[in-house]
């Protein structure tokens, strides 16, 4: 069975329910690069405002735009060490994939993310949105993949997929499909 590889900030992580995500640690506070906007570098635009899911994650994306992701299970709030978060997990678990979204909003910065994962087997840096981005797993991307990205100089979103049939589409590039779904986050927070 395979389980969504979290985010290691610090001292490690800690799986504690195999399948779902979890990122129970703590991260250290990334250094300011001396430039004066608020935004990470890369980021285009205004700061993005969480607080607009922050107290209702699972509005973070719609009905609409879960449709052609598959099909899930009522979506699950929660609050972790980064943040507050949804999970939507696949109705048919061995069949579809499931997603967790959290908005970081612990002071957690896209810059940290990547200092932190850029060692890993599988990483990239990117856009998303328009906003710089970085997608990476500890193995090979085939059944998991995390997405952060910079939304402030105090913030980001995170997006975790996993799937747990490594024969369906989204295992092709689990990282294409878990910056799809950040893509979708970021387009509603500029709404």
């Amino acid at each position: 069975m395979a389980m969504l590889v979290t985010v290691g900030l610090a001292s490690g992580c800690a799986a504690k329910d195999p399948g779902r995500p979890s990122a129970e640690t703590s991260a250290g506070g990334a250094t300011e690069t001396g430039t004066k906007s608020s935004s990470p570098s890369g980021v285009s635009g205004p700061d993005l405002d969480l607080s607009k899911f922050a107290s209702n994650p699972c509005g973070a994306l719609t009905a609409d735009q879960l449709a052609p992701l598959g099909s899930f299970k009522a979506p699950e709030p929660g609050t972790g060490t980064f943040g507050p978060n949804c999970w939507w997990k696949a109705t048919k678990v061995l069949e579809g994939a499931g997603y967790k979204v959290t908005m970081v909003t612990n002071g957690t910065t896209i810059d940290t993310f990547i200092d932190t994962n850029k060692s890993l087997q599988v990483f990239k840096e990117t856009t998303v949105g328009g906003l710089k981005a970085a997608s990476w797993d500890q193995t090979n991307a085939s059944a998991n993949c995390s997405t952060a990205v910079g939304t402030s100089s105090k913030g980001a979103i995170l997006v975790q997929m996993n799937i747990e049939n490594t024969n369906a589409p989204e295992s092709k590039d689990t990282c294409a499909a878990s910056e799809k779904v950040a893509a979708l986050v970021v387009q509603n927070l500029k709404g």
